[in-house]
């Protein structure tokens, strides 16, 4: 009976020993499995973040190109919208992830300049040598995170180097876009420090332009109209090419100013030459390349054009002549206003005040002209007439593409090339924004008639005549039949 009494006893202990180890080992299976969990949570969280930094950095690439979108489709997850598929007209698609809040450092982005720079928690990312970081252009650059040994790490030279940020326990942070919202004409993008990028969608931003043409009335005398072209005429004599900018506030400019890369190479009007790879678009008046009036011409001793007669409808005109690339790639299908024209279009016609200002657009500086049949879109201001420093018309380039399928023409100030030399082509010096377009018409004494555009004149008087070998802006307009 004694024995019976301890093997009992001691079966007893065994099984309370057992029943312990078991609640034991299932409570560190649970926390090997929350751990699991967690970890987990934490990778998806750090491969959706660093998708949404690509698609961030697209966005910024819309914004700042007049790009639109062309669709946007939720994603569902077990019947939940955890982000969105969006499309657009020029960017490659983009997928954007819902985030969590605490959970991961914050990339966003900051516009400094009329450039968009990246940041880390609020504060300015950096490069090794104090640099602030491009979101876009030449020196453009993309952060990623990753998590390692329980720490948030951020490179900005795609993974060759990283830098610690901090540890996973912090929970500094946290999602890189707040909310994604949109209505019938835009998408708006919020950040998580409350940035806002707004995209136009495609039926926001109709087609408004035809083989190079902005389909928009301009009378330029009391019985014609022309259209204008899309943007200032551009030259690359390596491949003798011909085209219009692809933005309406696009021009060449210099080493340091200007907007146009070939190759990702900064075109520059100063390496002008009969072999140049890059582009240029202050050319010498009438030199379409007829007659060899080549577009690439320096020499000031040389006649320029057709001698002393006008070029209006001859083949010295740059778009009589030419073949242009993006322009329906027809000789004889554009011309050159003459200074009748010019005059007409900018001061003459009805209600020609009103019609015209000076602007901001994308950060360039230059003149809106307004189309005869004018109606101010919803939620855009124009302010006529001129100012000392071109912000009485401030738009981005969502805002523009809005006044370009609306028909308003913008001229950005290009400045003015002397033989190698380029002046005042400078976006970020209103005081020394200069922009010059050519006429048609010849003056007398080797010089023709030109627009002239400043920060507090707009001329195209019969004043303004220029030494036909200076390099100026071009744009052209093709006939309303």
């Amino acid at each position: 009976m004694r024995k019976i009494k301890v093997l009992s006893i001691i079966c007893l202990a065994l099984l309370a020993i057992v029943g312990c180890r078991k609640k034991e080992i299932n409570k560190l299976k649970d926390e090997v499995n929350d751990l699991k969990t967690r970890v987990t949570v934490l990778e998806e969280t750090c491969r959706q973040n660093n998708t949404n930094i690509v698609s961030l950095q697209t966005i910024v690439n819309a914004s700042t190109e007049g790009d639109y979108i062309t669709s946007i489709t939720p994603i569902t997850k077990d019947g939940v919208e955890i982000g969105y598929t969006i499309a657009f007209k020029n960017q490659k698609p983009i997928t954007i992830y819902n985030g969590t809040n605490g959970t991961s450092p914050t990339i966003g982005v900051t516009n400094v300049d009329g450039n968009y720079y990246w940041t880390l928690n609020g504060e300015l990312l950096l490069d090794e040598n104090d640099n602030k970081i491009r979101v876009t252009g030449e020196n453009g650059a993309k952060p990623n995170l990753k998590i390692e040994d329980g720490n948030w790490y951020v490179s900005y030279d795609d993974g060759s180097s990283w830098n610690f940020v901090s540890n996973v326990k912090d929970g500094l942070g946290g999602a890189v876009f707040n909310e994604v919202t949109y209505d019938e004409n835009f998408v708006y993008f919020t950040l998580a420090d409350g940035t806002q990028i707004k995209i136009a969608r495609q039926d926001a931003v109709a087609v408004s332009t035809k083989d190079g043409a902005i389909l928009a009335e301009f009378s330029v005398s009391e019985t014609k109209k022309v259209y204008f072209s899309q943007g200032n005429l551009q030259y690359q004599a390596s491949t003798n090419t011909w085209r219009f900018a692809e933005n309406q506030w696009d021009y060449v400019g210099d080493a340091n100013n200007g907007t146009v890369f070939e190759n990702t190479v900064k075109s520059d009007n100063a390496n002008i030459s009969d072999s140049y790879s890059g582009w240029i678009d202050l050319f010498g008046w009438g030199t379409s390349g007829y007659d060899d009036k080549n577009p690439y011409m320096t020499n000031t001793e040389a006649d320029y054009g057709n001698g002393i007669n006008d070029i209006s409808g001859t083949n010295y005109d740059w778009g009589v002549y030419n073949k242009i690339n993006n322009g329906g790639n027809q000789t004889g299908e554009w011309r050159t206003l003459t200074k009748e024209e010019w005059n007409y279009v900018i001061n003459t016609r009805n209600n020609a005040s009103d019609k015209k200002g000076l602007a901001n657009v994308n950060g360039i500086p230059g003149l809106v002209v307004l189309p005869d049949n004018w109606t101010l879109p919803d939620g855009i201001s124009f302010t006529n007439g001129a100012n000392d420093d071109f912000s009485q018309n401030t738009y981005s380039s969502i805002d523009w593409s809005i006044m370009e399928e609306n028909g308003a023409v913008f001229l950005p100030n290009a400045g003015h090339r002397y033989e190698t030399v380029v002046h005042a082509a400078k976006s970020n010096d209103y005081e020394w924004s200069i922009g010059y377009y050519w006429s048609s018409s010849y003056s007398n004494n080797k010089t023709a008639y030109a627009v002239f555009v400043c920060r507090n004149a707009i001329s195209a008087s019969e004043s303004e005549k220029y030494t036909t070998y200076e390099g100026f802006s071009v744009r052209l307009v093709k006939d309303v039949e």
